[in-house]
């Protein structure tokens, strides 16, 4: 075992042995250069038994080259692809380069490599090891990161060594970090042998106990100084100035060598033969390298070329004139010029070699780049063309490649380098309808990953700068402004927008979907259903029939502005076979909308678990794919399920983030959903003079965006009852006289007028007719939450009339539905009412169904379903461990003990919440 490592190494071994019991573990190591992380692994290896290793080592030069990592931490286990189905299968090959059909989506590859690496540990416990894993290509880091969150049932071990500060963020996705800090000064004594006291103090404290740099002091010095006898260098030769050490080693060398050491460093693969080549088409051989050799700055063997340390690799290579650099890539690509799978090694190396413009390669990489996204590697491809451009000559082809880099970079999540290429592109576009191509693509851009209020500026500059030149991309482009301003709460400047549109676009069939999606919606939140809905239908036909895609990024938004038009049993139905057809074809990154429409959709006909289940499982993905915007809904209605079920606590802060989030993304629509979230759950803890200022403020805000349609967040209802229960009745006439307002005005909302006709059952002296006539309006709609709460009200005015034996009636059923969703505060006010009324009522002790997780309900949902428990984890995007421990709970906690019970348990609704 390392010395002075002994703590660290104890997290690493914890985390095998996790493995070994099937727990799971993801760590990160963390630490400056030199400062042992390669050392820590490899010990990890030596002393890890009974477990099979994956390696792979993160290359500054294959950051560049699609899944460079994970095509080398996979390859021992690739002849189990078989075992996985065939679409995970097919993705997985043709981001490695094994396969020819095309991939567009990355996290197809992502979910088969989760997939394999389960596969794995059915042999034996896996152990996955990175080092330098901050130069891992961004596809390949990604898929260990999807992976390991997913892992935590199953025999496997990802350890990944990181330089402090670098490379993406893993700790966010559950790695636990293993900070690498100095060596004591008892370990720094160990390494660097025979040393005075005096020295020893003088030493670690100039290198912070860097083990690489007390190895290269005690080279450094001279016997007589470790000793003490003779003065140490003043300034010693630690922290940056230790490449300077290398240096002097390096120019130590024979010329030969030394010329030979920029070649090998500039050719990061390791593979002796290519450096060979190279070295010989510069009159060098590889014996020059055997100095090196000699001296422990590089190793040869295996047919590979490794330096002693990356620092080393890079001062060689730093410290040599850029014409010698760019003399040694291009040696080294002459060198693969017949190697055929080198081709794309062999792009970037040409575009090492040159400072000037050159078509051939600019093409060269631009193949890497169709290639890159054919295999699902965009990050790879934005990268390519980003170097494509900067080799070709300024024009409209430099300028084309700068648009395609940047809509790559988009697709790939790299927000920040996509514009910086739209940026680039802007500063020499002359063609108005190039320059509006940018500019919405810098909309999209921003919308999901900045906020909308700054794009929608954008977007209808734009439109009119390009109206005289193409009065339809200016029609498009005020359509995406229509969208930006529902994100943004403002429905009455998306419908100004949106009819704007309108007549330019209708008659083209390329947008026509697109602006019937839009125009609809826009005019259904402004209250104008009758007109909105059939638009809306013409667009959803549109995508059933053929591409989830045909709506561009806002083909989520069609289920939701169907559940606002009232249409949530449809919904359901609908957003499911989207969600079913995403999950088969590994499309993650539209999954979040359609899951959160099936979740408010559930939450709406009373499926709350469902909803919770879809919900969460929205918001995670959302997270796995960077789309911070689409977490906020997903909170909203957590944050809801929460308040209406008694978890009050837990309510308030899901809304707080949401809100957070919102205000930082530019999605000021959360300030109307979110708001009554807030206000409904402080209105089922029974503070009503915080729920009526919450939803106040949201009706000011709402009315005054032009938000027309009660069944986003009916806060007109909620507030009407608070202001009742206050006293306020005139405040409350004022807010019914909206409600029912919009109510008419809709047309299509059953739900508006059912919660009208309760709040005027509330104040109303012959309730009787109110009550009834809502009750009859809740029959056309399937929400059996707000029925109840009807039939609560309906209650209490009877048992307050003095007619209990009626009270009765509609309260057992208002308490009876309160209980099966398990809406607690809810229950306990029907419960007081009906003892109020005479009735002595039991409270329904909640079936251990209750007590599943969303997971766990639906692993139970898909294996009653005739699921195995590799197509359950395939459909939810994680291992068949995974399955199999959460379904050994389901067994335990319902007491069932097969398949077919689960099935016959399922089916009797026990579960139903």
């Amino acid at each position: 075992m390392l010395v002075g490592r002994e703590s660290e190494f104890a997290k690493l071994a914890e985390g095998v042995q996790r493995a070994h019991e099937a727990r799971g573990a993801a760590l990160v190591v963390r630490g400056e250069a030199g400062i042992g992380k390669t050392a820590l692994l490899a010990d990890l290896e030596r002393c890890a038994a009974g477990v099979q290793v994956l390696k792979a080592h993160g290359v500054e030069s294959e950051s560049t080259l699609a899944y460079a990592g994970l095509t080398e931490l996979l390859h021992p286990v690739l002849h189990l692809l078989p075992r996985l189905p065939q679409r995970r299968r097919t993705a997985l090959e043709a981001a490695l380069g094994l396969g020819h059909e095309q991939v567009n989506d990355p996290f197809g590859a992502y979910a088969a490599t989760l997939s394999l690496l389960a596969e794995a540990a059915e042999d034996r416990p896996v152990l996955a090891l990175v080092d330098d894993a901050h130069l891992l290509d961004a596809e390949s880091a990604n898929a260990l990161r999807f992976s390991a969150r997913r892992l935590a049932n199953d025999p496997v071990c990802i350890v990944l060594a990181m330089r402090t500060g670098e490379g993406i963020d893993f700790e966010s996705s559950g790695f636990a970090q293993v900070a690498l800090s100095g060596l004591s000064p008892e370990a720094a004594r160990a390494v660097l042998g025979a040393v005075s006291p005096e020295v020893l103090h003088q030493l670690h404290g100039g290198t912070g106990g860097n083990p690489l740099a007390l190895r290269e002091l005690a080279r450094l010095l001279s016997p007589a100084q470790l000793q003490g006898r003779d003065r140490l260098p003043d300034p010693l030769p630690v922290g940056p100035a230790i490449a300077r050490a290398f240096g002097a080693r390096i120019e130590a060398l024979p010329e030969p060598t030394q010329s030979a050491l920029v070649i090998a460093a500039a050719d990061e693969s390791g593979l002796v033969v290519n450096t060979a080549r190279a070295l010989r088409m510069r009159g060098l051989a590889l014996e020059d390298l055997d100095v090196a050799v000699a001296v422990e700055l590089v190793a040869l063997e295996d047919g590979r070329l490794a330096f002693a340390h990356p620092l080393i690799r890079s001062t060689a290579y730093r410290r040599a004139a850029p014409s010698a650099r760019r003399d040694a890539h291009l040696a080294l690509a002459e060198a693969m010029r017949e190697d055929p799978p080198s081709r794309a090694r062999r792009a970037w190396h040409l575009a090492s070699a040159t400072i000037e413009p050159d078509e051939h390669i600019a093409a060269e990489l631009e193949r890497v780049a169709t290639d890159a996204r054919t295999r699902g590697a965009p990050a790879v491809a934005g990268r390519a063309l980003e170097v494509a451009a900067r080799v070709t000559t300024p024009g409209s082809v430099r300028v084309r490649r700068l648009l395609s880099g940047a809509a790559a970079h988009h697709q790939a999540g790299q927000p920040t380098h996509a514009v910086a290429l739209l940026d680039a592109a802007m500063a020499e576009i002359d063609d108005p309808l190039a320059r509006a191509d940018a500019q919405r693509l810098r909309a999209q851009v921003i919308t999901f990953h900045g906020g909308s209020a700054p794009i929608r500026a954008l977007l209808i500059d734009e439109a009119a700068r390009v109206e005289l030149h193409d009065p339809t991309r200016a029609a498009v482009l005020r359509l995406d402004a229509a969208m930006a301003s529902m994100m943004m709460g403002e429905p009455l400047e998306a419908e100004r927008l949106a009819e704007q549109a309108w007549p330019q676009v209708r008659d083209t069939p390329l947008f026509r979907p697109f602006a019937a999606l839009a125009v609809g919606t826009a005019r259904i939140l402004r209250g104008d259903g009758a007109r909105g809905l059939p638009l809306l239908e013409e667009a959803i036909a549109y995508v059933e029939r053929g591409d989830f895609w045909a709506l561009g990024p806002y083909g989520g938004q069609m289920f939701m502005a169907e559940l606002t038009a009232g249409r949530a049993t449809t919904a359901v139905a609908r957003s499911e076979r989207a969600a079913e057809r995403l999950r088969a074809e590994g499309m993650l990154s539209a999954l979040p909308a359609a899951l959160f429409s099936i979740a408010w959709a559930r939450m709406t006909i009373g499926e709350w678990q469902g909803a919770e289940e879809a919900a969460n499982e929205s918001l995670a993905i959302a997270r796995d794919v960077g789309q911070r915007a689409l977490e906020i809904e997903p909170m909203s209605l957590l944050a809801w399920l929460a308040g209406v079920q008694g978890r009050f606590d837990e309510g308030r802060a899901l809304v707080a983030t949401a809100l957070e989030q919102g205000t930082a993304h530019g999605v000021d629509s959360i300030r109307t959903v979110g708001g009554w979230v807030l206000g409904r759950l402080e209105l089922s803890a029974g503070d009503l003079e915080a729920a009526a200022a919450t939803l106040e403020e949201v009706g000011r805000f709402s009315l005054e965006r032009g938000m027309e349609a009660p069944a986003i967040a009916p806060w007109a209802q909620d507030l009407a009852e608070v202001l009742i229960r206050l006293g306020r009745h005139a405040d409350a006439e004022a807010t019914l006289r909206v409600l029912e307002r919009q109510a008419r005005k809709t047309q299509i909302d059953e739900s508006a007028f059912a919660g009208a006709l309760r709040c005027r059952g509330l104040i109303a002296d012959d309730f009787d007719g109110s009550f009834q006539a809502s009750l009859e309006r809740h029959e056309q709609v399937p929400d059996p939450f707000e029925r109840a709460r009807t039939e609560l009200c309906f209650g209490e005015r009877l048992r307050r009339a003095g007619r209990r034996a009626e009270a009765r009636v509609v309260l057992r059923a208002a308490l009876a539905t309160f209980e099966r969703l398990g809406a607690e505060p809810w229950a306990r006010r029907a419960h007081a009412e009906l003892a109020g009324s005479g009735e002595r009522a039991r409270r329904r002790t909640p079936d251990t169904a209750d007590r599943l997780t969303p997971q766990e309900r639906q692993v139970a949902a898909l294996v009653a379903r005739g699921a195995t428990n590799r197509e359950a984890a395939a459909t939810l995007f994680v291992s068949p461990k995974t399955i199999e421990t959460h379904l050994s709970h389901v067994y335990r906690k319902l007491g069932v003990r097969s398949r077919a019970e689960l099935a016959h348990r399922l089916a009797a609704g026990s579960t139903d919440g």
